[in-house]
């Protein structure tokens, strides 16, 4: 039978799901459930993570399809939401079945990336397309810095679980880059690199205060453990903040946008508020960042 609690990486023991403490409630309550059955019968049909991550793509581009006629089919709303409800499961599975059968790699951690813009890039698309037959040609530029938005609020929120899987859990697979360090050899490593530095830009951290991590557990390897315990402590809450930019909450703020009638609302909440959240989040995080400096890392 297949242990779908952890699995053995070198000589530490890393959970196979997600840590439950910094999920959103539908996460942790129910995709979450959902993908842990459905991974240990991907593992046994021999699919690979990259394949799950290409499946739950192709129903996030399906329901772009449903969704551009949310004005004059609105029923086909609810299949649009439906099936971006399938591509949740499936993109929380195949970090799940990458870990179970330790295949994590920086090319694996592309492809999940690029399968989750491709959704979202496909949806904007389709309900701006058809949004313009009703609002003109205006909607175009709305989408865009809407997207360009998402992009950044999402690399953003991402950052900081990744920091807290490792920094807090001590997860070696969700090792975060230093932005101070050279990319590796080959288009991948350079890509992986460069895809990092972004998350990092905008996610209220600073080079010192990540180099002071690492510095520290060089110096005081012996009290890493109380480190980590620490981070966890301090952070937790903080990473539940950054949960409002989560996919979740833009899978259903997409759904009820169509479902009245006005995806445009939807496009304007994330270029009008949640930059102004992001942009609140990150001075608070640098903040608690230089508090727990202070605090931990002396």
């Amino acid at each position: 039978m297949l242990e779908i609690f952890s699995h053995v990486q070198g000589s530490m023991t890393e959970p196979v799901k997600r840590a439950s403490e910094i999920e959103e409630p539908t996460n942790a309550f129910v995709f979450q459930p959902l993908s842990t059955a459905l991974v240990p019968w991907l593992a046994r049909m021999g699919v690979t993570p990259n394949m799950v991550s290409v499946a739950g793509m192709a129903f996030g581009v399906a329901a772009a399809f449903f969704y551009a006629h949310y004005a004059v089919r609105p029923a086909w709303t609810y299949i649009g939401f439906a099936l971006m409800l399938v591509w949740h499961v499936l993109d929380g599975a195949d970090g799940q079945l990458a870990r179970l059968t330790n295949t994590q790699s920086a090319f694996g951690k592309i492809i999940d990336g690029i399968c989750d813009y491709v959704v979202f890039i496909a949806v904007y698309l389709a309900i701006t397309y058809a949004a313009s037959h009703h609002h003109g040609v205006w909607v175009w530029p709305l989408m865009l810095a809407a997207g360009v938005c998402h992009a950044v609020q999402a690399g953003a929120y991402e950052t900081q679980r990744q920091m807290f899987d490792f920094w807090g859990l001590g997860k070696a697979s969700a090792e975060v880059q230093n932005p101070n360090a050279k990319s590796g050899q080959g288009f991948i490593a350079m890509l992986a690199h460069t895809y990092d530095n972004m998350q990092f830009r905008f996610s209220g951290l600073t080079p010192t205060y990540f180099c002071s991590l690492y510095d520290f557990t060089v110096r005081k390897s012996e009290t890493v453990p109380h480190m980590r315990e620490a981070y966890r402590t301090t952070f937790v809450s903080s990473v539940h903040y950054w949960s409002i930019m989560c996919a979740n909450y833009r899978t259903y703020g997409i759904f009820i946008a169509c479902l009245v009638g006005k995806p445009m609302l939807y496009f304007v909440w994330e270029v009008c508020v949640l930059s102004v959240v992001h942009g609140i989040l990150a001075v608070l995080q640098r903040r608690w960042n230089q508090q727990f400096q202070t605090s931990h890392l002396k």
